[in-house]
């Protein structure tokens, strides 16, 4: 007993004797824990959030769409399924204001919907007829705007004719599960082409025959993760599912648009006829040709049945002064006749016209703000895949130089307790112990500050980005075990492992200090005449380098660890940076994408020329032909690809960079093959001059040949020009779109796609700013901020710890500089000489290993339609040395006062 409470204040002394020591491998541990735990937590964290989030917003599995719109049919066949758990069908409008120039989708308010739910932000939801809530994206455009407002809508009368009322109050801001990014609502066919926020106004105000969309949940995805691969494989079976469900309604629909057209024509008719016959034959029938009754299913039954009515005034008209007395029956049947003509020729152009109709379904990955939070969550994923597992190897290499030094400096005291007696692992335990206490108080520290700061961190700078709740901490076992067992190794199995090769050795060997390190020549000393050049000081710190080959390869390793996480963190964080401004400055340069509908006139295409030259923003244009193609191969997921085929290839330069990445040659189209993209033909595994298959949206496939692979960081490009077009598909490429460039300066660059929208041909225009903002993801800034931050901690307490071995490992020979009349800063630069030239080939090797580190994390980080830069800048080396040298400097400056404060005599009469 009285040798366990010895043995106990044994351990005491030695924590208290060597607290630099003790707290710096509790430093190593707390860095490596948080970071490990920290990081790796923090993509579920996010991810368990925003599944939270959306499963008590009810965010919708599906949407169903119809060009036609949507009837009480449509929702029938949703009714008594057990596949579906939950549906609504609701109504909505786009409208481009004129009052505020923005464009708002307006949607009723559902009050007992349990999907979609809306939250409040400020005030409430509309509940009453002449209130609405304003996207609270809205305060961004419109800062101005409060609670208590008037919210006036303001803009063409046919779309003003969709509403009851034109004047709201504003009651309250909200946020819908449907928008989580700040950047996107979507696009749409009318103003500039883009929604600037949505609205949500009482049922009773919108005045809409028919709905826009269905939403749709499905019962076998409550439970599954909104972005877990099996809910990815649920949802492709279930929009088959809805695609077999409504396969008929196409042909249905068309049917009841005709009918209802069909029957607005005669009704219209049949009034005409009474009123004919109320006025004995009087040429009266002058009615107002507008007088059709409303009928929003779509607006083409509403230009039919004006057409009809039109047509028969104007026959009545020219006979109105026939019809007279007893004539007037056989006149009547006449015109009744006639009358059934015209509405059988008008049904027949409206079938026609509805031949394109279709119904569309969409899922939550067709959302942009839901896609690119899943790819933010992905890359976070995989970067802790990686960082934090190197980060511990670095702390556990670190961690054995410190047990491995412990154990050597109580040498004497093991032979001692070895004399007197005690067993193996009760000398060993002094030493399991405190590599324990360290290890154990260290993994507390770190997964506090690991898994309860960092995820917040994290969230805080994607929030800079998307609408994210706070995020919910969770405590992940698997990786607090994991880190822990991790720290414990470094420190307890180090100590374990030195400590066994010191007790094989006997109590008389162990009781003498351990003899310093023959001298030997090094090779330097064999080159005679650069050897004669080296001045003393010189010439000790080369023979001391070499002297302790250990010590040396351990900083040397240390500092490269510490040098190549800061590169490859830096160069991720420039990457991040700098590739939006490569991507939309070098290799996309048109400044608008508009694209044309299908059924535009000539009259349409003449209108849109003269005015886009009238525009005074406009500086040229380029027809092209633009198409979605689809890539596969079993080792990757299906890849989708847009496709370009320019009408004057020559030009294309003006709008698309296509160069080599690395040589900057300039690529033009040929005849003989298309260009591809670099990260398409890297999953791909294609070569310039392979062939690979692509196939069109009818899933037909089609042999092209690489003719060259072009840089490009943002999504799947494939450029062929019109004569390989026409090669590969056999049939001349029809251009259904345009790119734009605008003169410099342009002040609104919305303003301009306003009015290029405002013509019968165009059915989108897509800006290249707009597109450049909706693909930068989080502002990953804080999070590389905290990566780098962590990296040079580790830097920190690695040069500590070793120079602080060095100056232990050799007291006696510094206390004999000093007696011999050494000045303090000749006794630093004895010391500090070595760790400056072995800091700067940690640096050189750090950097070798940093590049090689950055291009693992990039092929692992990166998504399938995305690339980073694969070069490190030159800029990063720099900073990130320079960073680790005033590391270095910082720990010197606290070594030099150690060395100041040596007690020579001390030092000097230790045992020989």
């Amino acid at each position: 007993m009285a040798k366990n409470k010895t043995y106990n204040k044994s351990i005491k002394r030695e924590i208290a004797s060597s607290k630099a020591r003790f707290i710096s491998i509790m430093a190593i541990i707390f860095l490596g824990v948080a970071f490990y735990a920290g990081i790796k937590s923090s993509g579920p964290d996010l991810e368990k959030t925003i599944n939270d989030y959306f499963n008590e917003r009810g965010l919708m599995d599906s949407k169903i769409v119809s060009s036609l719109g949507l009837n009480e049919n449509d929702l029938k066949l949703l009714e008594d399924n057990d596949k579906i758990s939950d549906y609504y069908a609701t109504k909505s409008v786009d409208v481009n204001m004129t009052n505020t120039k923005n464009v708002v989708k307006f949607m009723e308010y559902k009050q007992n919907s349990t999907m979609n739910k809306l939250e409040v932000v400020e005030g409430r939801m509309p509940k009453n007829s002449g209130e609405i809530a304003l996207d609270e994206q809205a305060l961004k455009d419109n800062p101005n705007l409060k609670i208590g407002d008037t919210y006036k809508v303001e803009s063409d009368e046919d779309t003003e004719a969709y509403f009851k009322k034109k004047s709201f109050k504003i009651v309250g801001f909200v946020q819908s599960p449907m928008y989580i990014d700040y950047l996107s609502r979507g696009t749409t066919t009318v103003g500039k082409g883009s929604i600037d926020y949505f609205a949500v106004i009482n049922s009773k105000d919108l005045d809409l025959d028919t709905y826009t969309e269905i939403y749709v949940r499905f019962a076998n995805t409550a439970k599954l993760g909104a972005y877990s691969d099996e809910y990815k494989e649920t949802m492709e079976k279930n929009t088959k599912y809805l695609e077999d469900l409504y396969s008929k309604r196409q042909v249905e629909r068309i049917e009841e648009v005709k009918a209802d057209a069909k029957k607005s024509m005669e009704d219209e008719m049949q009034k005409q006829m009474e009123q004919m016959m109320k006025s004995s034959g009087q040429g009266v029938l002058n009615q107002q040709s507008g007088e059709v009754a409303n009928q929003p299913n779509s607006k083409i039954i509403n230009q039919q049945s004006s057409e009809v009515v039109n047509q028969q005034n104007s026959n009545v008209n020219q006979g109105g002064s026939q019809l007279s007395g007893g004539n007037l029956s056989y006149q009547g049947a006449g015109m009744a006749t006639n009358q059934s003509a015209i509405i059988d020729e008008k049904i027949s152009e409206l079938d026609k016209q509805l031949a394109g109709s279709k119904y569309y379904y969409f899922d939550r990955e067709d959302n942009s703000g839901y896609s690119t939070y899943k790819g933010s969550i992905e890359s976070l994923d995989k970067i802790a895949s990686v960082f934090p597992v190197f980060f511990f190897l670095v702390a556990a290499l670190i961690c054995l130089t410190t047990m491995t030094r412990m154990v050597e400096e109580n040498r004497t005291e093991i032979g001692t307790l070895k004399a007197l007696g005690y067993r193996d692992y009760e000398i060993a335990k002094k030493f399991i112990v405190y590599a324990t206490s360290a290890t154990l108080a260290g993994s507390a520290l770190g997964i506090a500050v690991g898994c309860g700061i960092l995820p917040q961190i994290i969230s805080q700078a994607y929030g800079s980005a998307f609408m994210l709740p706070k995020v919910k901490l969770q405590l992940y076992p698997s990786y607090i075990i994991q880190s822990v067992l991790c720290s414990l190794v470094c420190t307890v199995g180090a100590s374990i492992f030195v400590l066994k090769q010191e007790l094989h050795e006997q109590p008389s060997a162990l009781m003498r200090v351990k003899a310093p390190k023959v001298g030997k020549k090094i090779l330097l000393e064999r080159i005679t005449p650069i050897w004669k050049r080296l001045n003393f000081n010189q010439k000790v710190t080369c023979r001391n380098l070499f002297r302790y080959k250990q010590r040396m390869l351990m900083t040397i390793i240390g500092i490269a660890g510490c040098t190549a996480i800061l590169i490859a963190g830096l160069g991720l964080q420039y990457s991040n940076d700098n590739v939006s401004d490569i991507q939309f400055g070098k290799i996309i340069k048109y400044d608008a994408l508009v694209v044309f509908g299908e059924d535009s006139t000539q009259e349409d295409d003449k209108e849109y020329e003269d005015n886009l030259k009238n525009l005074p923003e406009y500086k040229s244009s380029l027809n092209v032909y633009q198409d979605s193609v689809t890539f596969n191969k079993k080792t990757i997921s299906k890849q989708t690809a847009t496709m370009y085929v320019p009408e004057k290839p020559k030009e294309l330069s003006k709008y698309m960079g296509l160069y080599n990445r690395e040589t900057g040659e300039k690529y033009e189209l040929s005849d003989d093959g298309a260009i591809i993209n670099e990260k398409l033909a890297k999953l791909l595994d294609a070569k310039v001059g392979d062939e690979i298959v692509m196939r069109d949206s009818e899933n037909n496939p089609y042999k092209i040949k690489v003719d060259h692979i072009t840089e490009n960081y943002s999504g799947h490009y494939v450029y062929l020009s019109p004569t390989y077009y026409n090669k590969v598909f056999g049939q001349k490429a029809s251009y259904n779109a345009q790119l734009l460039n605008f003169k410099d300066n342009v002040d609104d660059e919305d303003k301009v796609a306003e009015k290029i929208m405002n013509n019968n041909k165009v059915t989108n225009v897509t800006l290249a700013s707009k597109i450049r903002s909706m693909s930068e993801s989080a502002d990953l800034g804080l999070v590389m901020l905290v990566i780098i931050g962590a990296s040079g901690s580790l830097a920190f307490v690695v040069l500590y710890n070793l120079i602080n071995i060095n100056i232990s490992e050799r007291i006696r020979e510094i206390s004999t500089i000093k007696v011999l009349g050494f000045y303090d800063n000749e006794v630093d630069m004895y010391i500090f000489r070595e760790n400056i030239i072995l800091t700067l080939l940690g640096i050189l090797a750090g950097s070798v290993l940093g590049r090689f580190l950055y291009l693992f994390l990039v092929s692992t980080s990166e998504l399938d339609n995305m690339m980073l830069i694969p070069v490190v800048h030159m800029v990063t080396y720099v900073i990130a040395g320079i960073i680790t040298m005033i590391f270095a400097v910082c720990v010197m400056f606290m070594m030099h006062i150690r060395l100041k404060n040596i007690n020579m005599i001390d030092a000097l009469k230790s045992v020989e």
